[in-house]
């Protein structure tokens, strides 16, 4: 990249408040963007060898850039498909494995190791081991940044219903670590941290220390309304339509949002064992291996 090589950069508004840095930084992001997109298009061309010239070009400008790209897990699993086919086995594995370890990963980017390890190792023996100790390493950086914001403080006593009409409460659930997702069907922002949270459930499905609860509220838009049994019943549809093997809570009269001082939505909350609040998460992380690498530091850090 011409970037860093004293390259008189375009004037910007209000010039005297940016520093150099920060003027790269914005212009590097802009131009990973168009590089990435110019990959995308040879590569729906077969245009492997171009594709991957923008591709590394995109790399190099991420590199550049000072603000985390909201797509740079995206960014990266192309990279990584044309890695595979462009550079030598070990080469390409090294790439992709530092990007796993920094947590800018999509589980298409596992499935490129699996087939390099494969290839090299002709077999899959060892393979699940190796993505485990991979993952470690971004699951031990997340904790150390998470410590800063641990909390420590009672969980209000809930008890609601779950899609079948069965009560859950907390108190039934002591002695596990409880992560609960609020969140509604009008909410993108919910729906579109689902299929992360899709994984995160899989992946903690035979581990009977760990309940992932996804709490329905404000399904009206609004607290002072009580959610109708036709509401329910959509919530349902779009669960099963989904096919998310998730287990839905339904907070009718927006009572446990409240008490759990929830002021929007997604807002997951990590309960430990002992009934104590230990994380509250704002908002929602779009790419699937950071989120699956943070609340996975989240949970073994309050194990």
């Amino acid at each position: 990249s011409n970037l860093n090589k004293g390259i008189a950069l375009p004037s910007f508004s209000g010039d005297d408040y940016y520093t150099q840095k920060e003027k790269i930084s914005a212009v590097a992001d802009a131009a990973a963007f168009f590089a990435d997109y110019a990959t995308q298009l040879y590569t729906q061309k077969g245009d492997d060898k171009t594709a991957w010239k923008y591709a590394r070009e995109t790399r190099q400008y991420l590199a550049l850039t000072l603000m985390e790209n909201m797509n740079a897990h995206l960014m990266n699993t192309r990279y990584s498909l044309l890695a595979e086919k462009m550079l030598p086995l070990k080469e390409s594995r090294a790439e992709i494995e530092k990007m796993v370890a920094d947590g800018q990963w999509k589980p298409e980017m596992l499935e490129v190791l699996k087939r390099l390890w494969i290839k090299e190792k002709k077999s899959e023996a060892g393979f699940d081991g190796y993505i485990s100790a991979l993952r470690n390493a971004g699951v031990k950086e997340a904790m150390k940044t998470l410590q800063a914001g641990q909390l420590n403080y009672p969980a209000p006593a809930f008890t609601l219903k779950d899609l079948d009409g069965k009560e859950v409460s907390l108190q039934s659930l002591k002695g596990k670590t409880v992560i609960l997702d609020f969140w509604a069907t009008w909410c993108g922002p919910c729906k579109a941290s689902f299929p992360g949270m899709q994984k995160l459930v899989m992946a903690y499905k035979d581990n009977p220390n760990v309940t992932i609860l996804f709490v329905d509220t404000w399904e009206n838009g609004r607290s002072d309304v009580k959610i109708s049994e036709e509401q329910v019943k959509a919530v349902a549809n779009f669960i099963a339509e989904k096919k998310y093997p998730f287990r839905v809570l339904i907070d009718a009269e927006s009572k446990t949002v409240v008490d759990f001082k929830v002021a929007s939505i997604p807002t997951k909350i990590i309960i430990d064992k002992n009934g104590n609040v230990r994380y509250k998460v704002l908002g929602y992380e779009s790419n699937e291996g950071k989120l699956l690498d943070e609340m996975a530091a989240m949970i073994e850090s309050v194990q």
